[in-house]
């Protein structure tokens, strides 16, 4: 594989599959140090290190983690002793062990739900009337046109 470098902000975005606005913002953010600008003109230029940071961002978010816990992810990154990231490894486990357990009661809310719903309904949809009776409404608020 050749290395490459020199890639314009453009051609980053590409390589790493993201917008040139995602890479502006991982600027700001300081996820990605943004090179200087050549002294004689032209474009900022950056590397294969920089593409693969960005997609290492991008996988990091996918797996859960928010942008400011990929930040400290990143600077654990030379760190021989890895205990902090563990921790924070563990606690984003727990998170979405909590949410997949909160799905679970969602979807077999949402499959009694469908039972309960019929093609024709002889007054209003089962589906909405549970909606609303689980604030404590027992009927749909009716809307009529103004």
């Amino acid at each position: 594989m050749t290395r490459k470098i020199g890639l314009t902000i453009g051609k980053l975005a590409r390589e790493a599959g993201v917008s040139i606005e995602t890479i502006r913002y991982y600027h700001k953010r300081g996820l990605l140090i943004r090179p200087s600008k050549p002294e004689m003109g032209g474009y900022r230029s950056y590397n294969e290190g920089d593409v693969g940071r960005i997609r290492f961002i991008k996988y990091a978010q996918q797996m859960g983690f928010s942008l400011a816990e990929v930040t400290e992810l990143l600077s654990h990154a030379d760190e021989t002793n890895c205990h902090a990231t563990k921790v924070l490894a563990e606690k984003k486990l727990k998170t979405i062990e909590e949410q997949l357990v909160a799905l679970e009661k969602i979807r077999e809310t949402l499959k009694t739900l469908i039972v309960d719903c019929r093609r024709d309904c002889p007054r209003s949809c089962p589906v909405v009337l549970k909606l609303y009776s689980r604030f404590g409404h027992l009927k749909t608020p009716s809307y009529e046109a103004e």
